[in-house]
């Protein structure tokens, strides 16, 4: 067998009383993760909706057992992560993009760059956001983008295609007061998913040629099932049936529609009082977006990779191209026979994917 993809947690201090919950994963001969930071470059992996940081944890070994320092956070108000107090406000992509310095502050050495970062659905979102704004030194050397669209890929298609206004449903639903962390939490509609992409994760990674932790394909078929219930179990004590935490999730797509329209017409709108009345908001939100989407070509010069699962059912194909002349390297976007969470459908094609990438860039 390879090296042994050891696993610790962190708590990370990423501004006054925030903290975020960090799972960090690497490969040593023995127990000392302080020791490999210093040594290993580092990858950083961003969950998106509804998920936690454990989304990646097939991917992170994989990239631990390639001798990378891989850190991946539950989100402000997600999971073990501390709620921001401020409402709404406390979501702007201002405070979202200062976590992830604070996140590189703490575990690159100098001010260095992170050797990749990874993000899928929101948490891809602001890894284009981290790209574009980021500067003088690049957020990473390399990036690879799961499932979320380029700013301004997302608005043109968004403008162009009125079937992607019935696929985008759920970001006008999440503006309407309480009703959706109501739903969310009572209903216990994020563990359906959840127990949904479980399932379909466990088939396939069973079905496919995996680093089994064993030459005993009934021994790693229940080590899989055990590894699996062990994160429902976490996954519902830490978001399912908390009505706060459903209200953090949602408050992304809020702070993000409310700092929107504000920003890109450069007046308050009256939809933008609408949302500022509903949702208590007293401080604008901060949208980086608005300005990567109706600002000037700024140019991405980090190395990026677009993996897309084709079958999204609230993505259009057409969204995962970038904008032409926006970035000097892109590979893809790959596409891949999945859904919106092809992590899961296909753990070990996207899973080489990233090994690939990070090696190719990093070593």
């Amino acid at each position: 067998m390879g090296p042994t993809a050891f696993i610790n947690h962190r708590n990370v201090e990423v501004d006054k009383d925030v903290y975020l919950h960090v799972r960090e994963y690497y490969a040593s001969d023995h127990d000392d993760s302080s020791k490999n930071k210093k040594n290993a470059p580092v990858v950083l992996m961003l969950h998106g909706f509804p998920d936690l940081s454990l989304t990646w944890q097939y991917h992170a070994k994989r990239l631990a057992d390639e001798g990378y320092f891989v850190v991946a956070p539950d989100l402000r108000g997600y999971g073990k992560s501390t709620i921001p107090q401020g409402g709404v406000a406390a979501f702007g992509e201002d405070r979202l993009m200062s976590d992830l310095e604070e996140l590189r502050k703490h575990y690159c050495n100098d001010g260095s760059s992170f050797a990749m970062i990874v993000g899928h659905d929101v948490g891809g979102s602001l890894v284009w956001i981290a790209l574009e704004t980021f500067g003088p030194t690049p957020i990473a050397k390399s990036a690879v983008i799961v499932n979320a669209p380029h700013p301004v890929s997302f608005f043109k298609v968004l403008k162009s295609d009125p079937m992607q206004l019935l696929k985008s449903w759920y970001m006008g639903f999440m503006q309407l007061p309480l009703l959706p962390e109501l739903l969310y939490s009572r209903k216990r509609m994020v563990q359906l998913v959840y127990e949904k992409r479980q399932h379909m994760q466990l088939t396939k990674m069973l079905q496919s040629p995996i680093a089994a932790p064993s030459n005993n394909e009934d021994e790693t078929t229940v080590t899989i099932h055990d590894q699996m219930k062990s994160e429902l179990e976490e996954y519902n004590s830490n978001v399912c049936n908390d009505f706060s935490h459903c209200r953090a999730m949602i408050a992304y797509y809020r702070a993000m529609a409310a700092g929107l329209y504000y920003n890109r017409k450069g007046r308050t709108t009256i939809f933008h009082r609408i949302l500022r009345a509903i949702h208590g908001i007293r401080v604008l939100p901060s949208s980086l977006t608005a300005g990567v989407a109706s600002g000037g070509p700024s140019i991405i010069t980090v190395p990026t990779k677009v993996i897309w699962g084709q079958n999204d059912k609230y993505l259009k194909k057409s969204m995962a191209d970038p904008p032409t002349g926006r970035i000097k390297s892109v590979e893809g976007p790959v596409f891949l026979d999945a859904g919106h969470f092809v992590h899961w459908e296909k753990p070990v094609e996207t899973g080489d994917m990233l090994v690939e990438f990070a090696n190719r860039h990093n070593k």
